[in-house]
């Protein structure tokens, strides 16, 4: 009898496990699938690492790190100013024109923005144009405003390519300079007598 109440026991049974079985199984891989689909929204939106809680130190590492970065970019900036200052000036004098550090300042407060530097090398992109920055300052000084930081010449004004030679006349002898007349005077004013 045991033989046989096990195989109705499990007759009985059969039909309740196997509804059993498919109500679990269903249950499983329906929560399988939610979670499968969390996961890739989670992946699409932005990719960002989980938040950690609050801690005081990574806080403090985050903002020096901040400030770090602001402060390299700071510094090479100014770096970059200083060496773009340092060409300028060396073309104002290889150009010759009379104040190099007025026409650096006059040049880059106009032309700093199209400035840019590749490899040591510097050129203004005007437009779609880019040219060697030396050669652009060539073409500014044959404009009004570059024959303007020229010196004079002598033969048809401000950047002339030949001067005109002057001629240092003698001074005719009876003309007295107007200094040795005036330190004269003050010298027989108060001297003693």
């Amino acid at each position: 009898m045991d033989e046989q109440l096990k195989q109705e026991i499990l007759n009985l049974l059969k039909p309740v496990l196997n509804d059993f079985q498919q109500a679990i199984t269903a249950n499983v891989e329906g929560r399988f699938s939610a979670f499968q689909q969390s996961l890739v929204t989670n992946e699409d939106d932005n990719q960002q690492p989980p938040q950690e809680p609050n801690n005081p130190q990574v806080d403090a590492l985050r903002g020096e790190l901040e400030t770090l970065k602001s402060q390299l970019a700071t510094e090479k900036q100014t770096a970059r100013d200083k060496a773009l200052m340092a060409e300028m000036l060396g073309i104002g004098q290889t150009k010759k024109v009379i104040a190099p550090q007025l026409f650096t300042d006059a040049f880059l407060a106009r032309n700093k923005d199209k400035i840019i530097e590749h490899e040591g090398q510097w050129f203004i992109k005007d437009g779609d144009k880019t040219t060697a920055l030396s050669q652009y300052v060539d073409t500014f000084l044959t404009t009004d405003e570059g024959k303007a930081l020229l010196p004079p010449s002598g033969a048809n004004g401000t950047g002339s390519p030949e001067p005109k030679q002057q001629t240092n006349a003698a001074t005719p002898p009876n003309v007295t300079n107007p200094w040795e007349v005036l330190y004269t005077a003050l010298r027989n004013e108060h001297s003693p007598k």
